[in-house]
């Protein structure tokens, strides 16, 4: 696939030449057209559920269920990639100060860091997790297996103002997208027990570099036939090699979110998009509980009875309707009390 995008020019054009942004004009633009970004979110944040009830049956399934699990598991693996890049797509304008700096990182504690250590507190209290190796854990993602995310995001903010300069760049993308294909053939993806930033850089700085085309009026008028040609390419190359897959999607998770995001622009009147938007708004709060709830359905629903097929559907019904309600009791309680505050 990586070929089919450097040597055919259409491919190479959609993928890599992007405009120089006007921040002044984005963010004029963005006030009006965040619902979209949020039911893509949202779509993104379902997917992660998916991938995560397809984990759970990776080691207990045998002969033909295996290649339909990593089927299904290779098919959502565009949800971290979407994440990466619209948050890089959303950062504000950050004046080269210290204080603007500083005003940056305290807002990016309280909306990242703040919810994700309460809910690794909690954890904590309820595992009985020893003070010393709780602060371990918390600093490497360890309290559960999708909270590298969280490490590796918090890493991308802090480098955020001081990459704006190079996102601005015409070929920031490409640069980017060189840098994190080699570290992740190179696997130098963790300094010890701790994710690190490398294979992502190129979906933050993407979405960095995209804002002014992702956040106007041309978004909805951009051609998604060369973006349905990569994802064609990689369903063809996945359900002819099943192998498992991880989240450095670079070209199937930048096609996706592309499609994604110009058919929720072209629907955001609709009742789907706005109801898509309501799940991506509470993302975070999802994205830091469902894995626990994933663990909990898997271990107590009779799944030996059930065939394959039949127990991963009963999973993802289960699990999405209840993750997104402990979500919005979650950031409700969240929001109440920073209101108080």
């Amino acid at each position: 696939m990586l070929t089919i995008v450097l040597v055919f020019p259409p491919f190479r054009k959609a993928f890599f030449s992007i405009s120089p942004r006007s921040a002044k004009d984005v963010s004029v633009l963005a006030r009006h057209r965040l619902i979209w970004v949020d039911a893509v979110r949202g779509i993104a944040i379902i997917a992660v559920i998916i991938i995560h009830v397809t984990y759970m049956f990776r080691f207990d399934v045998r002969g033909t269920d295996i290649i339909v699990n990593d089927i299904l598991n290779n098919i959502f693996r565009f949800a971290v990639p979407v994440f990466f890049i619209t948050a890089g797509m959303l950062q504000p304008s950050v004046p080269m100060e210290w204080r603007a700096i500083g005003t940056y990182y305290r807002h990016r504690l309280v909306t990242l860091v703040v919810p994700y250590t309460l809910v690794c507190i909690v954890i904590i209290f309820v595992q009985g997790i020893d003070t010393g190796e709780a602060l371990a854990l918390w600093g490497s993602g360890g309290i559960s297996p999708p909270y590298w995310f969280v490490v590796v995001l918090f890493q991308l903010y802090l480098l955020y103002p001081f990459l704006q300069r190079f996102a601005r760049r015409r070929y920031a993308a490409a640069f980017s997208f060189i840098f994190s294909y080699i570290c992740y053939q190179l696997w130098w993806n963790w300094i010890g027990v701790v994710p690190i930033f490398p294979r992502f850089l190129f979906f933050f700085v993407w979405g960095m570099s995209m804002r002014q085309v992702c956040l106007s009026s041309r978004m909805t008028a951009t051609s998604l036939s060369p973006w349905i040609g990569i994802v064609f390419t990689y369903l063809i190359v996945t359900f002819s090699f099943p192998v498992h897959q991880y989240n450095a999607r670079y070209l199937y998770g930048t096609a996706m979110f592309i499609i994604l995001a110009v058919l929720c622009q072209r629907g955001r009147k609709s009742a789907w998009v706005h109801g898509l938007a309501s799940v991506g708004r509470r993302s975070l709060w999802i994205y830091l509980t469902h894995f626990f709830i994933v663990q909990y359905i898997y271990e107590y629903l009779p799944l030996d009875r059930m065939s394959y097929d039949f127990s991963v559907a009963s999973m993802v019904f289960l699990t999405v309707p209840i993750c997104i309600a402990l979500a919005v009791l979650v950031d409700r309680i969240y929001r109440y009390c920073l209101i108080r505050r």
